[in-house]
């Protein structure tokens, strides 16, 4: 399975802060840039971590009781920090 980054994206959803978790096998601010692109908010990465695929895939069952849409979830503050808790490289200024 190929490797990459688990990347946390954050904007405006309504009345609340939504939080996208991805996966890329590139650059994260890449990403960011690309998605940015289709977003009419402003998109802010929040981090990343070295994963793979299925590593999101956790990641996004765990989070399925948040899930707004898609890969977009409803994740504030502590909640978010708890959920990343176990992760080992994660960083909190990427790139």
């Amino acid at each position: 399975m190929k490797s990459g980054f688990i990347y946390f994206l954050s904007t405006p959803v309504g009345d609340r802060e939504g939080m996208k978790i991805g996966f890329t096998t590139g650059n994260p601010l890449a990403r960011l840039s690309a998605l940015q692109t289709g977003c009419p908010t402003d998109l802010e990465l929040l981090g990343y971590l070295p994963g793979t695929l299925a590593d999101e895939h956790d990641l996004h069952r765990r989070c399925n009781p948040h899930k707004i849409r898609g890969e977009w979830y409803d994740i504030e503050g502590e909640a978010f920090h708890a959920m990343l808790s176990g992760a080992q490289h994660y960083y909190e200024n990427p790139l």
